[in-house]
């Protein structure tokens, strides 16, 4: 069941709340809690690719997805430390169908979150949502995580 509180994290980590974010991730203790926010995270990686790279209709090449993956590593000092470019081109290319699901398995479960939480937070960051458009984003990504679980 995604919760509240998961979203309430979310949102505070796309609006760069990051106070707010350390303190809501901090309070989540289960399993059941840290599985529920992954499934947050992934839903609202695989929407903000989807917009990011299908938005126009048409598939995008290899090289859109390395150069935005580039870009996104310039942004910040830490980047090459949490998105090895790889993994980043990788986790697109997942989301958007273009590698096998099984390619996922030569990534670790910590790595493949980091690099979706940074690059989720560049591809929401460059869609500039007004606050209904961040509040309509959460709601879509809620009710899609939520489906996993039924």
């Amino acid at each position: 069941m995604i919760t509240d509180q998961q979203v309430d994290a979310l949102r505070a980590q796309l609006t760069g709340r990051m106070d707010d974010f350390r303190r809501l991730i901090g309070q989540m203790s289960s399993k059941a809690e840290t599985d529920g926010f992954d499934a947050l995270v992934t839903a609202a990686f695989f929407e903000a690719v989807h917009r990011r790279f299908l938005g126009k209709g048409t598939p995008v090449d290899d090289d859109e997805v390395i150069e935005f993956v580039v870009a996104a590593r310039k942004r910040s000092d830490n980047a090459p430390e949490i998105v090895p470019p790889d993994v980043g081109e990788l986790l697109i290319n997942l989301a958007l169908g273009n590698a096998p699901v099984d390619a996922k398995k030569s990534v670790d479960d910590n790595t493949s979150f980091k690099a979706k939480m940074f690059l989720l937070q560049v591809l929401v960051g460059d869609e500039v949502f007004t606050e209904a458009e961040l509040e309509a984003f959460l709601t879509k990504v809620r009710q899609m995580a939520q489906e996993t679980f039924e």
